[in-house]
């Protein structure tokens, strides 16, 4: 079934409802959490103050109205411990909504330089966990960054934000067009903003950006986005670094050919050849 057709299957299964998401469920809004392509909102449950979740808005327009009823279609095929999924999926006269669980830490970009590297390790299995579940499905997510990976209070990562995700054939795993976020675009999107491209070589640079930000501490926001500028820091850092084991890591992640790229298969043998991450890979 093609994306378009799954996306026509799912828009009758979201119910409609008169009145705003917060009436309809209950809720109350304490603060805007995220304003970029969705506002998105904490809010607690009218009943237990305590209980919180997040509520993701979309705009009821031609656009955000197939971001929303793609995310649905995707998440609908979803089941693993690091992905948060969706509690509802309603519309509402001037927008849509999703209601999602709370994680209290936030997102991985509020953890750089604030815990030590067998932490960040932790949390970077966790997301390999999740974007190995998608590839084996599948799925491109195509906008892998830190913000879309969520930490509890348990430092259980959840990767989430599926609106821009794709499925792809057994046969082929190429995208087309341009997607994913400044800073985490591979070199071959940058320069061709319309092509098409290898989805799954897409996820693994910007895992490899991902990872580069845990190791080194640094803001993706202050990079070039050119591979280059990530290889010749990598270059540049590791020799400052304790554990050069990801010298070669990160080298193969953020690799400018994405034919010599690694896909997650090769990401996940690189990982296991460290003695102490082995027990952890292997469970992969």
């Amino acid at each position: 079934m093609s994306l378009l057709s799954e996306l026509n299957s799912i828009s009758p299964l979201v119910k409609e409802y008169a009145k705003d998401v917060f009436q309809t469920f209950g809720l109350t809004k304490e603060e805007l959490l995220e304003q970029t392509r969705c506002n998105i909102y904490l809010a607690h449950k009218n009943t237990d103050t305590s209980v919180k979740k997040v509520v993701k808005f979309y705009r009821r327009c031609k656009k955000s109205s197939q971001r929303f009823y793609n995310e649905v279609a995707i998440a609908k095929k979803l089941k693993h411990p690091n992905i948060i999924i969706f509690e509802e999926a309603a519309s509402f006269p001037k927008h849509h909504a999703l209601i999602m669980p709370y994680c209290e830490v936030g997102a991985l970009y509020n953890m750089i330089g604030k815990v030590p590297i067998h932490i960040s390790e932790h949390y970077f299995l966790q997301t390999c966990s999740a974007v190995k579940y998608l590839h084996d499905n599948f799925i491109v997510h195509r906008d892998i960054k830190l913000d879309n990976i969520l930490v509890d209070a348990n430092q259980k990562v959840y990767l989430t934000d599926f609106d821009m995700s794709c499925t792809v054939s057994w046969e082929s795993s190429i995208v087309h067009n341009a997607g994913g976020t400044t800073g985490y675009r591979a070199p071959e999107m940058v320069m061709s903003p319309k092509g098409s491209y290898d989805g799954y070589k897409l996820d693994v640079f910007a895992l490899g950006v991902v990872l580069f930000c845990l190791i080194f501490e640094k803001d993706v926001e202050d990079l070039d986005e050119t591979s280059m500028s990530y290889l010749d820091m990598v270059k540049t850092y590791i020799w400052t670094f304790p554990v050069h084991f990801y010298k070669n890591v990160l080298e193969c992640m953020l690799e400018p050919d994405p034919k010599a790229r690694w896909d997650m298969r090769g990401l996940i043998k690189g990982l296991g050849q460290a003695s102490w991450l082995a027990a952890r890979v292997s469970n992969l």
